[in-house]
């Protein structure tokens, strides 16, 4: 190897010049040859016999190494020989300038998801369609998989729960949904548009649908009608109750009553879910009176029992005439050298 290959590091950067001192050694003169000339191969082939394989053990760098260093000198329009005023750091700007940057980045601002999000919740409009109005005015932007892509990735960091509690029977949401349906005639097969009315219990999410030929005020109204007339037996039976009503008529029993429904409702996931057991014990008062009634809550309370039966049960074995057991708390503090007492801790 001669002088001046020796010593000289084996860099991507140092490839293209200790190619060509190697093609010198071989008498060969690489400034007449055209990386691009008809007939000529490529450089990151060899030239006149001198193989990559062959470059890439004069240089001490892999052969795949020799092919990118190469590639990237013709890719950056830079020719054989390089002047004196392209040094190490004016090569390695030309050459890679574009590395470490990611495949398919684009030096321009990200699209409004807010906006894309907005557009989203009105009728008819679709991503197709948003897409083709974002690369109308950005020609050279996402192409239309990646641009779905960010945006699910946007919409994935949105909040996607609001929790909203509704009393039974308090609210009904209403509305016709979304355009016209066709509705065939099973005879004639005659097609006629219908609207679809949608009415929804806000507690139980209880959904009643019905298809009407119009939506002017007595398609309206009449729909109303028809849902409340649909609503099932056990719906119905609750349906003039409200929480405020069970407040109101179990305090008018005795302080324990009110005690023990306000527990049964606030441990329910849904207080609506409590109604059944409430309005049970309320009605007890029709064959045991507010008295027993309530003397069965309190006896409910001091063991826990927080459901009708247990009420119920309470006052069919007259456990509500009969003094509560002692709790141990109240019974004699037991003395023993092991028991340490209060004054230990003070």
């Amino acid at each position: 190897m001669s002088p001046g290959i020796e010593g000289v590091t084996s860099s991507p950067l140092a490839v293209f010049r200790i190619a060509f001192l190697a093609l010198a050694e071989e008498g060969i003169d690489a400034s007449r040859e055209s990386l691009h000339a008809p007939g000529a191969r490529d450089y990151s082939f060899g030239y006149a016999g001198v193989s990559k394989h062959q470059i890439a053990l004069r240089t001490g760098v892999v052969p795949s190494t020799v092919r990118e260093t190469l590639k990237r000198f013709a890719a950056a329009g830079l020719a054989w020989p390089l002047g004196d005023e392209v040094t190490d750091t004016v090569l390695e700007g030309r050459m890679y300038r574009n590395a470490g940057k990611k495949q398919g980045y684009r030096q321009y601002g990200e699209p409004d998801w807010a906006w894309v999000h907005r557009e989203l919740k009105r009728k008819h409009v679709t991503l197709t369609i948003l897409w083709d109005e974002y690369i109308a005015q950005h020609p050279d932007g996402y192409r239309y998989s990646r641009w779905c892509d960010l945006y699910r990735g946007w919409e994935g960091k949105l909040s996607v729960t609001m929790r909203q509690s509704h009393a039974g029977g308090e609210k009904l949401f209403v509305d016709y949904a979304g355009d016209r349906v066709e509705v065939f005639d099973r005879l004639t097969g005659e097609a006629r548009p219908a609207g679809i009315f949608v009415a929804v219990m806000g507690a139980s999410s209880c959904t009643y649908a019905e298809a009407t030929w119009r939506q002017g005020l007595a398609d309206w109204i009449g729909a109303h009608t028809r849902a409340f007339e649909a609503m099932p037996a056990s719906h119905r039976r609750y349906a003039g109750w409200t929480i405020e009503r069970i407040r109101r008529d179990t305090a008018a029993i005795g302080p324990s009553t009110a005690a023990l429904c306000a527990l049964i409702l606030e441990e329910r996931s849904h207080p609506e879910q409590g109604f059944r057991a409430c309005l049970g014990i309320v009605r007890l008062v029709k064959a045991f009176g507010q008295e027993r009634v309530d003397a069965a809550a309190a006896r409910a309370l001091e063991i826990g029992a927080r459901t009708y039966g247990s009420v119920k049960s309470i006052l069919d074995n007259n456990l509500d005439r009969q003094a509560a057991p002692k709790r141990a708390e109240d019974s004699l503090a037991i003395q023993h050298r092991n028991i340490r007492g209060s004054r230990y801790y003070h």
